[in-house]
């Protein structure tokens, strides 16, 4: 017999975006608002490793671009479920289905 374990999260559950450099595992937490800005995040604050920029290219605006989609996702769902409740409508709820820790050893 074999057992699964799913986990879920509200996308209000979102909180910050975690970033971990990977050569000295130094981490630096942003939270999750339209203004967040990650151009102070072109290297690794501890070990100044590279971490958005890659010579002319850069992934800045993808990830400012993906924190404001959370944000506003939050945002409407949270006016939708006033709308919801101020016409007696019990609507419906949305989570994410995340992955397990891959490193867990359950």
């Amino acid at each position: 017999m074999s057992t699964q374990t799913k986990q879920f999260i509200q996308p209000s559950d979102i909180l910050a975006v975690v970033f971990e450099c990977n050569n000295c595992h130094a981490k630096v937490t942003l939270p999750v608002a339209k203004s967040t800005q990650f151009g102070a995040l072109g290297t690794c604050p501890n070990c100044q490793t590279p971490w958005l920029h890659a010579g002319q290219n850069t992934c800045e605006p993808v990830l400012t671009k993906c924190t404001e989609s959370i944000a506003e996702t939050v945002d409407r769902l949270e006016r939708w479920e006033e709308i919801l409740k101020a016409s007696n409508s019990k609507g419906f709820s949305l989570t994410l289905e995340i992955s397990p820790d891959k490193n867990s050893n359950d």
